[in-house]
């Protein structure tokens, strides 16, 4: 299907741009000016689309199972997502918040919602981002995005979310 379409667009770029066969007979589409000025004539290596000069916010979440700082072969995927997107976009930063669900002490909450978070940042320095681009948020119970009435509300509780943001840095 690719090969189709890109003899097509090698097709339509002839005619377009006066580099095919010439007829006798004229075209509304034979005004080669019009075509190349609205970027038709350009060679096939600008055909490609460009990289977004702004990258909109992007968000990953790992998911922990009870007490635990693990990273999960889950998470794995998850972060080498967001490996990729930091080193496409070299002017991002990375805001890694830990979360807990509400079993438990606030303080021993607040320490695991730390390790989660600091877990994650030590994959991503691993991984080769700097750390200057990453920094950490320990949430404990603060922002829960379920009840913790139930397990399932709490498993989706347990967390560390990514927000890769445009760095303010000059």
């Amino acid at each position: 299907m690719a090969l189709i379409g890109s003899r097509l667009r090698s097709v339509q770029t002839r005619i377009l741009c006066g580099r095919g066969r010439s007829t006798a007979r004229a075209s509304p589409f034979s005004n080669t000016a019009f075509w190349r000025t609205r970027g038709f004539c350009s060679s096939p290596a600008t055909w490609a689309p460009a990289k977004p000069a702004v990258l909109p916010n992007q968000v990953f979440t790992l998911y922990f199972a009870p007490g635990s700082t693990e990273i999960s072969p889950y998470a794995q995927d998850v972060l080498s997502l967001a490996v990729n997107l930091l080193n496409d976009f070299p002017n991002t930063v990375a805001v890694i918040e830990g979360h807990t669900d509400s079993i438990g002490d606030l303080a021993a909450n607040k320490a695991i919602s730390e390790s989660r978070a600091a877990a994650a940042k030590n994959h991503l320095v691993h991984k080769g981002i700097a750390p200057a681009r990453l920094s950490t948020v320990a949430m404990g119970t603060e922002k829960p995005l379920e009840r913790n009435d139930t397990s399932q509300g709490r498993s989706r509780n347990r967390r560390v979310v990514i927000r890769v943001v445009a760095s303010t840095r000059g």
